[in-house]
C-alpha cells in the first residue's frame, strides 16, 4: 500500500498510485465511501486512474471489510513515490473532446445500474464486474476488441481456470499474448480462494 507508478506515456501522462498507507489517514468513512463510489479524492479532486466503475459496484459489505482493513496497516514510507502529471498533449485532448473521458468517469453514482449490479443475487457476478470489470467491462463482454468476453472461461475446465488465474498460464500453455492478463494474475488473482474460482467458473457455464 507504498504506492507507485500505475502507467505513464512520456510526454503525455504519469499516473503514480497514492501511498495508502499515509492518505487513508485523510479520509473518514463517509469521505473514503464517496472515493470509491464517486471518484472523489478527499480534496475533491478526481481519482485519475482508480477503476471506479468497477468499485462503484462493490457492495457495502466488502466496502466495508476494504476500509476496516485499512485502517490496520501501518504507515510505511515512500521516499520515491511521484507525482500524477498530466502533460499539454493530454489536457489537450480532454478540452478538445480528442480523449474520450467519459471512459475514466464513474458511471451514474447510485443510479439504477450500479444498484441493479451492486446487488444482484449472484455473488460471482458482483465479484467478476469488481474483480474483471477494469480490463473487460462491468458488462464482462470485453473492451473495444482489446479483451475478450469473459464468455471465453467456458472454454476452461476448472482446473486450467485455477491455473490460469494463479500464475498467468493462458489456455495455450503461454502467458497471454499482452502479457497483461498473466501479470494481473500474479499481482492480484492468485489470491482468489479456491471457492471463488469455482463461483466465477460456475458464473461463467451458466451465462
Amino acid at each position: 500500500m507504498q504506492g507507485g507508478l500505475f502507467g505513464e506515456e512520456p510526454w503525455v501522462f504519469s499516473i503514480d498510485a497514492p501511498n495508502v498507507s499515509e492518505q487513508i489517514a485523510r479520509y473518514d468513512d463517509a469521505a473514503f465511501v464517496r472515493l470509491i463510489r464517486a471518484g472523489v479524492k478527499a480534496d475533491g479532486n478526481m481519482a485519475l486512474g482508480m477503476p471506479v466503475k468497477t468499485f462503484q459496484r462493490m457492495d457495502d459489505v466488502h466496502l466495508g471489510h476494504v476500509l476496516a482493513w485499512l485502517r490496520t496497516i501501518p504507515v510505511a514510507q515512500n521516499p520515491e513515490l511521484g507525482e500524477t502529471t498530466l502533460h499539454l498533449p493530454i489536457r489537450l485532448a480532454i478540452a478538445t473532446g480528442e480523449f474520450p473521458v467519459e471512459e475514466v468517469l464513474p458511471d451514474e453514482v447510485e443510479g439504477a445500474a450500479v444498484l441493479a449490479d451492486r446487488h444482484h443475487p449472484d455473488a460471482a457476478r458482483r465479484l467478476m464486474q469488481v474483480a474483471c470489470g477494469e480490463c473487460h467491462g462491468t458488462h464482462l463482454g470485453g473492451l473495444d476488441g482489446e479483451t475478450p468476453a469473459l464468455a471465453i472461461i467456458k472454454a476452461y475446465s476448472l482446473e486450467q481456470l485455477t491455473t490460469l488465474l494463479r500464475t498467468g498460464i493462458t489456455l495455450a500453455g503461454t502467458e497471454s499474448t499482452s502479457g497483461l492478463m498473466s501479470a494481473v494474475a500474479k499481482n492480484r488473482f492468485y489470491a482468489l480462494t479456491d471457492e471463488e474460482i469455482v463461483a466465477i467458473k460456475t458464473h461463467a457455464d451458466r451465462n
